[in-house]
This record gives C-alpha cells, structure tokens and sequence, in this order.
C-alpha cells in the first residue's frame, strides 16, 4: 500500500510538472512578437494545445469525480482516437486565443506594483458556450470485516453528488486554461527589472539571468569596474609579461571640457 501510494504522488508531481512547463509555453507564446511568428512556431503551439486538450483527465471518469468539473460533449469524445484529438486548428484562432489570454494576465497582474489598493478582484468573461451541466454521482457502501471469520459485521452507505459541466471543441481548451490558471495563479510574477510576466521558482525575482546580471551591474558600479580591471590586466600580462598597467578610476560621470 505505501509504494502504490508513493507512486501516486509520483505520478500526481509527474502530471503537475508537464502541466507548469505547458502553461510557461503558454506564456511564452502569448508575449511573442506577432512579427516572429512563423509556421514552425505555429506547429508548435498546435500540438501544445492539442496536448493540453487531450489530458487523461478530461477524459477520465475516476478523475474527472476526484478534480476535475470538466466532462467532453460526446461529440469531443468520439474525436479522440488512440489518445489523441483529431481536430484542426487554425493560425488564426491560435492568433485569437493568445491576444485573448495576453490581455487577461496583463489585467489581473499589472506591471507597476505596488498598486493603489493592496488588493482588488477581476473578471474575465471565458469565450466559452457550455453544451449542458450534468450532476456525476457516485454511490458505495463501506463494509467493515471481522479479520478471524471473515464476516461482515457493519455495513455503512455513502453517495456524493457534484456538478460537472459538459463541453465541446474548442471552449474546451478555455476550461483547461482556467484549470491552469487556478493551480498556478500564485506563481505568476512580474521581472523586477524588465517587468515581464513569468513563472517563478521559489523564490525567483528575475526572469532570466540576463536581467538579473544589468540589475546587479548597476547597483554595483565599483566592483564591476573592479572586475573589469583585473581581466584587463591579466589579459595584458600574457601579451607583455611584466608589464606595467596604469590604472584609472571609474567615470561614474561625464565632465565638462570647460571644468
């Protein structure tokens, strides 16, 4: 019993990676310059929503009763062959979703913090039509079992009831978002020094190294320079060995001619 509930949780740390490295792609798509979108870039982003759509459970009962409020229309479910959806999807629906999905991040994550109010709420209306709302019950008994005769000796009925909403291609891929979105909303931040939109790793500030190192660069001028100096001297003491280096100070300003 331990080692099938370790490979659960393996399998649920498995399933939740794919899922943040899916909604980083995402993320990555929706703030790429319409300019550098190319058919290979297009591809890419088809098949990533194909896999998103084609989630196991989306079209899971144990698991769709477990976490997920999302059952496919029959008409969704008869297109998935072999575990894969067939369905086409356009550039420029791609285009559509994107600029829709870009637009809700910039609202409810701003770009200048702090904000006026240290808290406020927005909507975001989903695109979506729904096909039906259907009720998924589950009804069991629990028994409890004398260990020596083997007899049942109580007997104990349960049922649950929760609501799921039925859907169809593709305002399925909106309610996959907004699943996303629910899980990870709190790892979303903005670069302390770019101000683009990421998601974080702990406790990460910087989308890239890149901004990281132009951030320490100017609020450590000094031992930049310093740093600067020691390259150049070494680099000079292999073309001249022995030879003397002038140094001079950083010009942290410009002067004058007439000063």
């Amino acid at each position: 019993m331990k080692r099938n509930g370790a490979n659960a949780i393996s399998s649920r740390v498995a399933e939740k990676a794919d899922l943040r490295n899916l909604l980083q792609r995402f993320l990555f798509y929706a703030y790429t310059d319409p300019r550098d979108r190319n058919r290979k870039w297009m591809g890419k982003i088809k098949r990533d929503i194909q896999t998103l759509c084609e989630t196991s459970a989306l079209f899971d009962l144990n698991k769709q009763w477990q976490e997920h409020p999302i059952v496919p229309a029959p008409s969704l479910r008869a297109l998935l062959r072999n575990g894969h959806l067939n369905v086409s999807i356009g550039s420029r629906q791609v285009t559509a979703w994107m600029t829709q999905f870009k637009d809700a991040l910039d609202q409810w994550y701003p770009k200048q913090f702090p904000t006026p109010e240290p808290s406020s709420v927005s909507e975001w209306y989903l695109p979506v039509k729904l096909f039906g709302i259907k009720l998924l019950g589950r009804v069991g008994e629990k028994r409890t079992i004398e260990r020596k005769t083997k007899k049942v000796t109580a007997r104990k009925v349960f049922a649950h009831i929760r609501t799921c909403y039925v859907v169809e291609w593709p305002h399925i891929f909106w309610f996959a978002i907004a699943n996303l979105l629910e899980e990870f909303a709190s790892d979303f931040i903005r670069c302390t020094e770019c101000r683009k939109l990421f998601l974080k790793t702990k406790r990460q500030g910087y989308c890239s190294s890149a901004c990281r190192i132009t951030r320490w660069r100017r609020e450590n001028p000094l031992r930049l320079y310093e740093i600067r100096h020691r390259a150049y001297v070494s680099d000079v003491h292999e073309m001249l060995p022995g030879a003397n280096v002038e140094r001079r100070g950083p010009r942290l300003f410009k002067q004058s001619k007439g000063g």
